[in-house]
């Protein structure tokens, strides 16, 4: 395989996730010896898959999650992973059964690339978002330009599906610019749609998933109502400076021009000092002239709560919502696919969450 080696699709989307992906790709780009040897010239495809398939693992991608196939012409054993690839040209296709490959169409953008080792590179965040479609649902699609776009990383490869705080790993306007660059991708239509429902700033999968109810359409068992950011920055006025600890307030999920603020709380607020905060902070609020709703896991795990608070938020939000038991089902249909990987305690089998 002399062609560029570009992982793409779920294997990258598993390697976007793989826990020891930065030391491994430090590591191997760093290093005098090339530990993977995908930069040496004419080696088989069996021999380029074998050594994927230890950068993956190494990485922390279990073997089994990768799509399993059937190899032909002696490639490797009878049930093989499979590993996904994108190409410039059609040219560049492999006839390996080892491979998966996809054409671009195109000669390779390098900063819709990243080079993971010597000889061997992966689509970036934004180009993998475009393909997401082709193997994931629409809600799926969405739960994801969230989580990269947000302030989160599902660990997706841990068996508790928990999440880890971090800095946002793209921007709405870097997905823009890539679905501009190549527009005619497998994946680009519904990712362009996709995009005009998400939003920046989320800090967890819960707050995503209340900004999912509130964003989808009713069709799918949403409100509908699409003015709402994320995490939105209120600055407190020099007359209520006295009161507060900070110069502005970050409301969870805001709707502006209905100066409502929606939050989401799964802890269990136990804690005095915690307690006090809240009640300072829902005042502030309150003196903003900005009504706040609190929305708690127990909303969420149960239909009948989670259909009464979402019609105290249309109320709030000035929406009008269908009362027939379609809709209802519709809504519930929405709830469980949202709570899907949450623990006990509504927190995606993770810690707790708090507005700040």
């Amino acid at each position: 395989m002399d062609t560029p080696i570009v992982l793409s699709h779920k294997t990258a989307w598993l390697f976007h996730h793989a826990p020891l992906r930065h030391e491994v790709v430090r590591e191997a780009l760093n290093s005098s010896i090339d530990r993977y040897g995908l930069s040496e010239p004419h080696i088989t495809a069996a021999q380029a898959a074998k050594r994927i398939v230890h950068f993956l693992s190494d990485c922390g991608v279990p073997v089994g999650m990768l799509e399993a196939g059937h190899a032909r012409n002696g490639d490797c054993s009878e049930h093989a992973p499979i590993i996904e690839l994108l190409v410039a040209t059609s040219n560049d296709r492999t006839s390996s059964k080892l491979f998966k490959t996809y054409s671009l169409g195109r000669p390779f953008n390098s900063s819709h690339l990243m080079h993971a080792a010597p000889g061997l590179f992966v689509v970036n965040e934004a180009l993998n978002f475009m393909q997401a479609p082709t193997w994931m649902n629409p809600l799926e699609v969405l739960e994801y330009g969230f989580e990269l776009c947000g302030r989160y990383e599902l660990q997706i490869l841990s068996p508790r599906q928990a999440y880890v705080e971090c800095e946002p790993r793209c921007s709405l306007e870097t997905i823009r610019h890539t679905l501009d660059a190549i527009p005619g991708m497998r994946g680009a239509h519904r990712a362009r749609r996709a995009l005009a429902r998400i939003r920046e700033g989320s800090r967890s999968p819960m707050e995503t998933a209340l900004a999912l109810s509130i964003l989808l359409p009713q069709k799918d068992g949403g409100l509908g109502y699409r003015n709402i950011s994320l995490n939105h920055q209120i600055k407190i006025p020099a007359v209520l400076k006295p009161q507060c600890a900070s110069d502005y307030l970050e409301a969870d999920v805001f709707a502006p021009k209905r100066r409502v603020d929606i939050e989401y709380d799964g802890g269990e607020h136990a804690e005095l000092a915690r307690r006090t905060h809240d009640s300072d902070r829902t005042a502030t609020f309150g003196a903003l002239g900005i009504t706040q709703r609190t929305i708690t896991a127990q909303h969420f795990a149960h239909q009948l709560e989670f259909h009464r608070s979402m019609n105290g938020i249309a109320s709030l939000l000035r929406v009008d919502v269908p009362h027939s038991i379609e809709f209802q089902r519709k809504q519930n249909e929405l709830r469980m696919f949202l709570i899907r990987n949450w623990n006990n305690n509504g927190n995606s089998n993770s810690g707790q969450h708090h507005g700040a």
